[in-house]
């Protein structure tokens, strides 16, 4: 019984010392790592919120990725096939 304990003991200093190298490892390899560059991508802007309205639509309408997705581009094909207008006068014009 005590063989069985001494050798308990004894991995787990192993296994401690091998984790306290492993932890001075990293420590070390973490000094000389540069800084992570952060890409800036639009997040408040009407055209993201749009398409989150549309992926919440589209999950509350149809069950299934592949159906959400095919919700998603019908609904994004439709829009593009509409005319665009860059003025109200423009619009005006149509009716």
């Amino acid at each position: 019984m005590k063989e069985n304990s001494s050798k308990i003991e004894e991995k787990f200093h192993e296994n401690l010392q091998k984790i306290e190298e492993l932890q001075t490892s990293i420590k070390n390899q973490g000094t000389n790592t540069k800084e992570i560059e952060i890409l800036k991508f639009p997040c408040h802007t009407q055209a993201v919120e749009r398409c989150i309205k549309l992926v919440t639509e589209a999950s509350s309408l149809v069950c299934g990725a592949e159906a959400r997705d095919g919700f998603i581009r019908a609904r994004i094909s439709s829009r593009t096939a509409m005319p665009k207008f860059n003025t109200k006068s423009e619009f005006f014009k149509t009716l």
